[in-house]
């Protein structure tokens, strides 16, 4: 020996298993906004961060352990989503029942959704009519002003095909949903 000192171990750092590559742009800048805040990036952020990005439609912390196989214990998940939350990367919603659901929205767009009760599908509106609502609570005194809205109901594919459709009179403009409205709040 040449009198180097050799370690009594190695440890090799497991290989992450790789992203979408249609995911790939979104992950990037989750964890760019993470860095941002402040936040390190950690093995258990890095695997809630794939599996909201995969993610079609909106998971629940019981949703995220279960899809990671129980690596990770609720109370580190719910910490993680909390953190995610405050660096203003996760839309947060509810289920009628007051059950937390995250989505990832890295570019912070406003918007609202519209859940079916019996299948728990979600869909976007980006249309948002509570602009009134808010200017009134600044006359009001009020500052920093921010809500929360979710619509329920039943989707077309859990519901009676023979019911009529409720066409409402909407004045949510042509092509709301996906549109990405953006209030600056």
């Amino acid at each position: 020996m040449s009198g180097a000192i050799l370690p009594l171990f190695h440890v090799r750092a497991k290989p992450e298993p790789p992203l979408p590559q249609r995911n790939l742009p979104r992950m990037q800048l989750a964890l760019g906004l993470l860095r941002t805040a402040g936040l390190r990036i950690t093995q258990p952020r890095r695997l809630l961060l794939r599996q909201l990005t995969e993610a079609r439609q909106p998971l629940s912390a019981e949703d995220l352990h279960r899809a990671g196989g129980g690596s990770q214990d609720l109370v580190t998940i719910y910490r993680n989503l909390e953190a995610f939350d405050r660096a203003g990367i996760l839309h947060r919603s509810h289920t009628e029942q007051g059950k937390s659901l995250f989505q990832l929205n890295e570019q912070n767009q406003h918007y609202h959704l519209v859940i079916c009760r019996s299948c728990q599908r979600a869909e976007r509106i980006s249309a948002c009519g509570l602009g009134p609502l808010e200017a009134m609570a600044v006359d009001l005194g009020f500052r920093e002003i921010t809500h929360h809205l979710e619509l329920f109901g039943i989707c077309a594919d859990c519901g009676d095909p023979a019911a009529p459709r409720n066409q409402g009179s909407s004045s949510a403009p042509a092509g709301a949903v996906e549109s990405g409205c953006r209030h600056g709040h």
